[in-house]
């Protein structure tokens, strides 16, 4: 009986600390995150409920996975089948977005999980 806790309790604890078990609902790896509690700044960037703004730290076109980094909180999103992606106001795929670009992602909340909906890319201009 005590080896059957033991392993409820643990297979609990991974969920938790999971990603993808994540009981934030939206991939978050940072708490609070992808459910906008913290309107966080830094680092040029934001999160809310339904939009989170930064530099993208990872991208997985073939899984369809974003992770964007708002300096305070650090987002792991799904992105929709059917999102729209432009790369300076110009229609993108989900491929073209690069490692380390600045994007707006808004969040579609309708489903179980939260998922990314549109992704602009935006590039700042060299002087």
């Amino acid at each position: 009986m005590h080896v059957r806790w033991t392993l409820a309790a643990a297979a609990l604890a991974l969920a938790a600390f999971s990603p993808r078990g994540s009981a934030q609902g939206a991939n978050a790896t940072t708490p609070g995150a992808a459910e906008g509690a913290a309107a966080g700044t830094g680092a040029g960037g934001k999160v809310s409920a339904d939009r989170i703004e930064g530099k993208v730290v990872m991208v997985d076109a073939n899984a369809r996975e974003l992770a964007i980094d708002a300096g305070d909180a650090t987002t792991q999103v799904h992105v929709a089948d059917d999102a729209k992606v432009t790369v300076d106001g110009k229609a993108a795929k989900l491929s073209d977005v690069a490692q380390g670009a600045e994007v707006r992602v808004s969040l579609d909340r309708k489903g179980d999980m939260p998922a990314a909906s549109t992704i602009e890319v935006h590039h700042t201009k060299k002087k």
